[in-house]
This record gives C-alpha cells, structure tokens and sequence, in this order.
C-alpha cells in the first residue's frame, strides 16, 4: 500500500507559517509589483492600440479618395508621410502613391519611391519600366509573377514582331489577354 503525504504535519504548517510570516512584506511587494507591471503594459498597449487606430483611419480615408478619384498632390504626401511609419506598410504605400504621382504626371516623385521597394519589387520595377527606367527584364522573365508581361514587352522591344516569336509566346502563354495586342503589333 503507498503511503500518503500527511498535509495537515503540523511541522510543515510551522514551517510554512514561519516563512510567511517573515517574509510577508517582500511577498506582497513582488505581487503589488507584478500588478502595476501588468497594469502599465495594458495601459500602454492600449495607447498604441489607440495610436495606431487613428493613423490606419487615416490611412482608410486617404484610400477611400483615391477610390473616389479625388487625390492630389498633397493629399499623396500626407498619406506618404502617414504611411513610411510602419514598416509592414511602407512598400505598399510606396507603391501606391507612385502609381498616383504617375497618373498626375509626377514621375519625379514617383521614381524614387518604386526603386527600393521590397515587397512589390516586381510590380515596381514593371511600374519604373514604363516610365523608361532601365530594368533588367530577364529575372523576372523566369522567376516573376508576370512572366507573360515581362515576355510580351521582350517581344516588342525589338520592334519587329516575328510569326516565331508570337508562336512561342501563344505556345507559353495561351490565355494571355496580351496576345491579341501582340498580334496586333505584327507587321
């Protein structure tokens, strides 16, 4: 039969007594501590919470006139300015108002933002290629997303649109939207 621990040992008790007893004063402090730790996090999370509320409604509203069409110059600025403070998203934001800045005719301002952008790197060198930046269009021919874009603008980029080059490309791309504009350019 296995014995059982005898809780109710009055020298454990003692002991137990005795080293609350003594030490009540640091126990209830390290509690009293760990409750205004607790208590100043919340408070300050709650701030940022608050904090960061504002700024993505911000956000939302600058979205909500580029929706509507009713985007200027420094509208843009501000939703950059608002924007670069998070890092999760600044590219868009980048991306974003460059693609803004282009249709007000601002490619000055857009450039730079579409040349470090990270997360939206293919869609930004596509965007700085039709603003006559040069960009090395083989990588993305083999590893990007719009791999039938990249191969369509290739193909005029010579200027002389060949039955062998519009055969490789239908080959490859046979759903392409971009193969009746290829078609199209032919001589």
């Amino acid at each position: 039969m296995a014995k059982k621990s005898n809780l109710t040992n009055p020298l454990l008790i003692d002991k137990i007594e005795k080293y609350l007893s003594n030490n009540y004063i640091f126990i209830l402090s390290t509690i009293a501590i760990l409750i205004i730790i607790i208590f100043s996090l919340q408070i300050i999370n709650n701030f940022l919470d608050r904090k960061n509320k504002n700024i993505y409604n911000k956000l939302g509203f600058y979205e909500v006139s580029v929706n509507k069409g009713s985007f200027t110059v420094e509208d843009t600025n501000k939703f950059i300015s608002i924007g670069t403070k998070y890092s999760s998203i600044r590219d868009y934001v980048h991306l974003k108002s460059a693609i803004l800045y282009t249709n007000m005719k601002n490619t000055d301002k857009a450039i730079p933002l579409l040349e470090n952008n990270k997360k939206f790197e293919e869609l930004s060198k596509s965007l700085l290629f039709d603003l006559g930046n040069n960009v090395d269009m083989k990588k993305y021919q083999s590893e990007g997303y719009l791999k039938s874009l990249w191969a369509y603008r290739n193909i005029l980029a010579d200027n002389k649109i060949t039955d062998t080059e519009i055969n490789s490309f239908k080959k490859e791309y046979e759903n392409s939207q971009l193969l009746p504009l290829l078609e199209n350019w032919q001589e």
